[in-house]
């Protein structure tokens, strides 16, 4: 009898050993909340939200999800126009973030990048430079567009991503090769 409650003291402890050794793994050291999903960037955690990223026009960037907890993934991902700038054709004035031509640049700001949607991950690429996508979306040649208050160094795209129910949030610039 005795070896018996020594055997389950033993399971339990090992139990309790694992647990603990599980949490202190997943929260750095417990340090930070544990978070049962992990989204990674080309191999690099990302946070809930992330900003001043830069993407390479023609690169691709894989962003995996993974729930420790249940493997199940559900997600959808949306590009919209972020930060303002004007430009300016002929004598009229616009703004980035408040297009009110034919449809909506935020609508369809997905149809300037390449984007593969699998499983547990999706693959972006973007195909053009945000000057690029002006002149695309008003039909315009780029030399016919003054961009004014445009900066290089300014995120001009979010991508908010719905995983399992947990906002991420990823803004970014797009550069040229």
């Amino acid at each position: 009898m005795q070896k018996l409650v020594s055997g389950i003291a033993l399971v339990f402890i090992v139990i309790v050993g694992f647990v603990i050794y599980y949490f202190y793994e997943n929260t750095n050291s417990f340090r930070n909340a544990y978070k049962s999903l992990e989204v990674t960037l080309n191999g690099e955690v990302i946070e809930n939200t992330s900003s001043n990223n830069m993407l390479v026009v023609g690169n691709s960037y894989v962003f995996k999800m993974n729930d420790k907890l249940t493997n199940a993934i559900c997600y959808t991902c949306e590009l919209l126009t972020y930060n303002d700038f004007k430009y300016k054709i002929d004598s009229n004035y616009y703004s980035w973030l408040n297009v009110h031509d034919k449809e909506s640049l935020s609508a369809n700001l997905d149809r300037y990048f390449s984007l593969d949607k699998q499983n547990n991950k999706f693959i972006i690429k973007p195909i053009m430079t945000i000057q690029d996508i002006v002149a695309s979306y008003t039909e315009k040649k780029k030399s016919d567009i003054e961009f004014s208050t445009f900066k290089d160094n300014v995120d001009y795209v979010i991508l908010n991503m719905t995983i399992n129910e947990s906002l991420y949030t990823y803004s970014f610039r797009i550069v040229s090769p």
